[in-house]
């Protein structure tokens, strides 16, 4: 991947990606998180049905929400993450920039003797790379069909993974760090917010990873009036999910940094194929007329824009941290 960068970043440029803009495409129906719009997804609740969920809460003591989560971020949208057809497009989701991982490793003092956990790990994308440069990195999956994808990552066997739900997990350590990419949103805050703070070292963070990639291209507008005709996520309201956490008490924000943006090029198909690993658009849930019609317009608007079939933009990071609260009474 090209890191072309043509001109160090100042603190300057830095200040100038922190503004905060709210995520409105249901096709990926993900956190907008502070500084930027976030590009979707990935843990579930769906290995929990309503009553076992019910039954959690009670045998750890948490209170019942003070406020419902958006109806969009629910367990069964959520769930679409579980289907064999998403997992097997998440081979063309952007990759995150390969200076995420060192800003990851800048919230710890000292990497080679840190304890890390992730939840949501989805294919192993931030786990299996960390493994390398930490001492222990535990990864928690609830999805079959991703650990299945996991499992053909070289390094897969450096991670020690656990095939449940984060709300199901037994949290059996103190963690220098938990890492959250893209899937906080799909948890059941009232469940895991207190075993995050049980969990978390005193000097610990949650760290928090959204990334946006392809953005504000031309063609960007048209396409978000064709997402909402074919997303099976009508529920989607534009939110922003540090302010979602705040409001509910359970998440201390403490800081952000970005990855400086690097070119970024991808083929129509996979752009396509792209949207399809995320909320609102698993192919085993569309309609085959549906996923087909849609593939079609939008590769007839892209095609428009980039005869050549190849897309070229930018790719980038966000990183944010802080501490996670138990929920209010």
């Amino acid at each position: 991947m090209d890191r072309h960068r043509p001109t160090a970043p100042t603190e300057q440029d830095r200040l100038a990606q922190q503004g905060r803009r709210t995520e409105s495409r249901p096709h990926l129906a993900e956190p907008a998180l502070r500084p930027s719009s976030a590009r979707n997804e990935c843990l579930q609740n769906w290995a929990l049905g309503e009553g076992a969920l019910q039954k959690a809460r009670g045998r750890f003591g948490y209170p019942a929400p003070v406020k419902p989560k958006p109806e969009h971020l629910s367990r069964r949208y959520g769930a679409q993450f579980e289907d064999p057809s998403v997992a097997a497009a998440y081979r063309a989701r952007p990759p995150y920039p390969s200076e995420t991982y060192d800003l990851l490793l800048e919230r710890l003092p000292n990497p080679s003797r840190a304890r890390v956990l992730e939840l949501g790990a989805g294919t192993g994308e931030i786990a299996i790379p960390l493994a390398e440069r930490v001492s222990r990195i535990d990864a928690v999956e609830p999805s079959a069909a991703m650990l299945s994808i996991a499992r053909q990552q070289p390094g897969f066997e450096r991670v020690h993974w656990h095939s449940m739900s984060a709300e199901t997990f037994g949290y059996p350590a103190v963690y220098d760090l938990i890492v959250c990419a893209q899937c906080l949103h799909w948890l059941d805050w009232e469940i895991v917010f207190p075993r995050l703070v049980g969990a978390l070292d005193p000097e610990g963070w949650l760290l928090l990873i959204s990334q946006n990639a392809l953005d504000d291209l031309p063609w960007q507008n048209a396409l978000d009036r064709i997402i909402p005709r074919y997303s099976t996520n009508q529920d989607f309201r534009p939110y922003d999910l540090v302010d979602e956490l705040e409001t509910r008490g359970l998440f201390d924000l403490r800081g952000r940094k970005s990855t400086w943006p690097i070119r970024f090029s991808q083929t129509i198909d996979e752009y396509v194929d792209s949207i399809h690993a995320r909320n609102g658009f698993s192919r085993d849930r569309m309609p085959v007329e549906s996923a087909a019609a849609f593939d079609a317009e939008v590769r007839a608007l892209l095609l428009a824009h980039h005869p050549d079939g190849i897309i070229h933009g930018r790719n980038q990071a966000h990183i944010l941290w802080g501490k996670p609260r138990r929920p209010h009474p």
